[in-house]
Order: structure tokens, then C-alpha cells, then sequence
């Protein structure tokens, strides 16, 4: 298309002038864009404003299809409402992959962020099609009391369209959520007036503000190296000094984060203050960085955003085969599942990732950096409750959460360098990705305001 030879041209011509920071080389023969400085720059801080607006009715589609698939699970699960449910669950996932692959995206940040929605939509339309099959279907718990599933038609759209959008077990009706949400998730403690929630939201410790600074500051650190991309190499973080490779793999853990909570936060306060009820939006994290384990840390910390669909699909599997039947090696067995789907979950996103400069033939979808990540997250989770916490029940009560959080640190920054190599060969490092629209820090110590 035409529109597609614009823009795969445009890196040659677009470049950005990063201002005086350390060691970046600037191409001086290529023109410097000079931004719209009158614009308020909403899509520095939240990349997700780029996506291409011809995306719009294969995204449409998509969702709607899956929503009248959901919508059967409210009937009699007769043969033909079972295979109509395939037929719309086929059909929609088509348009997910029309979503996330048809279209040609500004910056590396948006082919992230298409890819996981197609990547989620996926995994969505299999727990619709055929995971429900094998596993009992959602149910609305109302004041602590489980709800049949709606035979009224408008609660039937209702119930459908509050389940297409629950990730998590939340639902946007007062006094209810799903049977699949987690103890953390409707916790009384997410119960706040809608003045707090929106304080609280913008200005505490974890808010909205304080958030930006953070990306900010660690924007400015990355920002401030030229990184070598695919197909110049395919380690440019496992290949710096130990000292740096860890660094680097804290700040894509924080970075990776941050790039959720911060338009989720964004986005919550807004919908609180359009009258949704706050304990809707519980926050995507629960304290991550507090975690006493490895466990701890993938099972209760960090974001719950695809918990309940990778935990669906890899059940359906588990259950519906029953290639064992203790009880604690199908607990194990349905843990490895999960990463194995979480593994191809991110194939999926890594494989739409293109740097400026590449080719469609430079980017594997098999990965090994990824596979080495993922892969070894069950390995450590086994390796810790085979040695690490027995060793550590050796030491007193105090001392004991020291050596698994210690252990858990010690595991995630050392595999983590394998995902800072994804995330940095494949260009979401590059000056041009822009997770900020103004930098208070290279403001103050470059001058340079305006990202």
C-alpha cells in the first residue's frame, strides 16, 4: 500500500534531535523533525493514542464477535449453540489478527501494544470456544450470594457485555464481581469514596504523577546510549558487564510496569470521575516489588491482566486430557501450562515488534531470549520449594522471607536479562519512542523539555 512505503521510508528522514545527552549520536544529514509544540503531546505519555485509526473497524469487529459468542454461553448449550459459538469465536479471532498484524503502526511502542490485544483476543475467543466445554461458566456473585446466569434478554446483554470487559473478576454493576476474582481483587480496602480514589489516583506515593516521574527518570538513563538493534545483534544487554546487564534488567522490570499502570491509572481515574464506582478498578499490581517468594511474586504480585486467561486454557488442557492424577504434579503440570501460554503470548508480541531498519525476514518468531525467560520461571518456582525454602526453614522466623525474597530478586534479574535483550533489540529503546511528552529531568539538566 502506499501508505505503508511512506512509512517504512520515514525512519531514513525522522529523526528526533534528543538534545545534549550523553552519548547519543545524532545522523546530522537527516532532517530533525521539529514537533507541534502546541499540541499537549497526550501521546508521549500514553503511546496507545497512535494506533492507526484504520484499525479501528477490524478492533470493532472483533470485539463483537467475541461478545456474541460470550452472549451464547447464556443459552441452552445445544449442539448448534456450540458450534455457532466456534463459528463467532473463529471468526473474531480472524479480526484480532486483522487488528494486530494488518495494519502498519507509527512506533514500535503501538506494535507492542496491537500485538498483546491480539494476542489476548486469541487466547479469549479459545477459552470462549472451547475452554467453557470443559470448565464451569462464569458466574455474577451479588452481596456474597452466586447468581444464575441471566434468561432475560437485556440481562443476557448485560451479563455478556460485563464479562467481555472483566479481565480480572470486577464488574461494573455496585454490589458485584465475578466467582473467578481473587480474595486481593474485592478487598474492602479497594472500597473509597470517589474524591479519595481520584486524590489518590493522581497525587499519592504510587499515583499517577509520581508514576510519570519514574518512567521519566528511567526514560532518561536508557535515552541517553545509542542501542544496537535486530539485525546488527541479537544480545546487546547479555553482551554489556554484569553490573550493567543487571541495571538494565531492573529497568525494563520497572519500565514494563510502569507502561501498564500508568494508562490504566490514567484511565481509572478518569472512569471514576464519569461516575464508575471505584472499587471497579482495583490497581493492576499489588505491591510486586514487597514479594517474599518467586511464587509470591507470579502468582499474587504482579499484574492479574491475563491471569484468568492463561489459567482458563491451560486448565481446558490440563482437564480435559488428565495426564495425571496427584494432586500436586497437575498443580505443577497447570503451572507450566500457564508460562507455556504466557511464553506464546509474547512470542506473538515480540514477533510484531519491528526496528526501524529491519526486514520482515530479520525477526524469528521463535525466540530463543524469550523461551529462555519464560521457560526458566517454573524451573525457579520448583528450585525453590525443593531447596530454597526448606534451607531456609533451617534459620529463624525472621530471617526466613529474607533468603526466598532474596532467592526471587536473585532469579528474576538474572533471567530478566534474556527479556531486556527482546526488549531492546527489537527497538523499544530507540530515542524515537516516546513514553514521555515532556521530561522534567532532562529539562532541568539538558534543556530539553519537549520529547
Amino acid at each position: 500500500m502506499p501508505s505503508q512505503t511512506i512509512i517504512e521510508q520515514a525512519p531514513k528522514a525522522i529523526v528526533v534531535d534528543p538534545g545534549p545527552l550523553r552519548g547519543v549520536q545524532v545522523d546530522k544529514s537527516a532532517p530533525v523533525v521539529e514537533f507541534d509544540h502546541s499540541r499537549l503531546r497526550l501521546d508521549g505519555f500514553f503511546p496507545a493514542l497512535g494506533v492507526p485509526i484504520e484499525s479501528a473497524p477490524a478492533a470493532t469487529l472483533a470485539f463483537l464477535f467475541l461478545w456474541l459468542a460470550i452472549l451464547s454461553l447464556t443459552f441452552k448449550p445445544t449442539p448448534f449453540v456450540k458450534f455457532t459459538r466456534l463459528l463467532l469465536c473463529a471468526i473474531s479471532i480472524h479480526w484480532f489478527w486483522q487488528f494486530g498484524f494488518g495494519y502498519v503502526a507509527p512506533t514500535r511502542l503501538v506494535e507492542s501494544g496491537v500485538a498483546i490485544i491480539c494476542g489476548y483476543g486469541t487466547l479469549r475467543n479459545i477459552e470462549t470456544g472451547l475452554g467453557y466445554l470443559v470448565e464451569p461458566i462464569p458466574q455474577w456473585v451479588k452481596n456474597g450470594e452466586t447468581q444464575e446466569i441471566p434468561t432475560i434478554l437485556v440481562w443476557r446483554l448485560i451479563w455478556s457485555l460485563d464479562l467481555l470487559f472483566s479481565m480480572r473478576g470486577t464488574s461494573y454493576l455496585p454490589g458485584v464481581h465475578w466467582n473467578f476474582a481473587t480474595k486481593a481483587i474485592i478487598d474492602q480496602k479497594h472500597v473509597k469514596s470517589r474524591s479519595r480514589f481520584i486524590f489518590e489516583g493522581l497525587f499519592s506515593m504510587s499515583g499517577l504523577a509520581a508514576q510519570l516521574l519514574l518512567v521519566d527518570v528511567f526514560d532518561t538513563t536508557i535515552k541517553a546510549r545509542v542501542w544496537p538493534t535486530l539485525p546488527a545483534t541479537s544480545q546487546p544487554i547479555t553482551s554489556l558487564p554484569l553490573s550493567y546487564q543487571l541495571y538494565y534488567s531492573t529497568v525494563v522490570c520497572m519500565m514494563t510496569a510502569l507502561a501498564i499502570s500508568v494508562p490504566y491509572t490514567a484511565l481509572s481515574v478518569i472512569a471514576v470521575m464519569f461516575g464508575s464506582r471505584p472499587e471497579s478498578w482495583p490497581p493492576e499490581f499489588d505491591d510486586p516489588f514487597t514479594a517474599v517468594s518467586l511464587q509470591d511474586f507470579w502468582t499474587h504480585r504482579w499484574h492479574a491482566s491475563f491471569r484468568r486467561v492463561l489459567l482458563m486454557n491451560s486448565a481446558m488442557l490440563v482437564d480435559a486430557t488428565k495426564p495425571v492424577v496427584n494432586r500436586r504434579r497437575l498443580a505443577a503440570l497447570r503451572g507450566l501450562c500457564i508460562f507455556s501460554f504466557s511464553c506464546l503470548l509474547h512470542l506473538v508480541l515480540v514477533y510484531r515488534i519491528r526496528p526501524v531498519g529491519s526486514n520482515k525476514e530479520d525477526i524469528s518468531f521463535l525466540d530463543t531470549d524469550v523461551f529462555i525467560f519464560f521457560l526458566l520461571q517454573p524451573l525457579g518456582m520448583f528450585l525453590e520449594v525443593a531447596i530454597v525454602r526448606p534451607a531456609a526453614k533451617t534459620l529463624s522466623a525472621k530471617r526466613a522471607p529474607w533468603i526466598t525474597r532474596l532467592w526471587a530478586w536473585a532469579w528474576l534479574l538474572w533471567t530478566g536479562r534474556y527479556w531486556s535483550n527482546v526488549w531492546v533489540k527489537h527497538g523499544l529503546w530507540d530515542p524515537r519512542e516516546r513514553v514521555v511528552g515532556y521530561s522534567l529531568i532532562r529539562g532541568y539538566l539538558y534543556g530539553q523539555w519537549r520529547q
